[in-house]
């Protein structure tokens, strides 16, 4: 697991899809693209596991910056800033 994602960039946007089984961690970090400028930072939180590889894969897909992910206890977090 990555854990350069807490490197004090600021973030804008926290997407809380705990509980929520997939893709809803992917659908609400495709939603809150429409709520941060280019260059903002969005931070989606959950509990799969298999959500950090579905978000890194999205990010890649989309061509925006995947900055890392996180784990504390059961919960996960991913941060993404928005490049275009």
């Amino acid at each position: 697991m990555d854990t350069d994602s807490n490197n004090g960039d600021q973030v804008t946007l926290e997407v809380d899809a705990t509980g929520k089984p997939r893709p809803m961690p992917t659908m609400g970090a495709v939603k809150g693209m429409d709520y941060i400028e280019i260059g903002e930072i969005m931070e989606i939180i959950f509990d799969d596991p298999l959500c950090v590889q579905d978000l890194k894969n999205w990010a890649s897909l989309k061509k925006q910056e995947f900055l890392g992910s996180q784990q504390s206890g059961t919960t996960y977090s991913v941060r993404i800033r928005r490049l275009s």
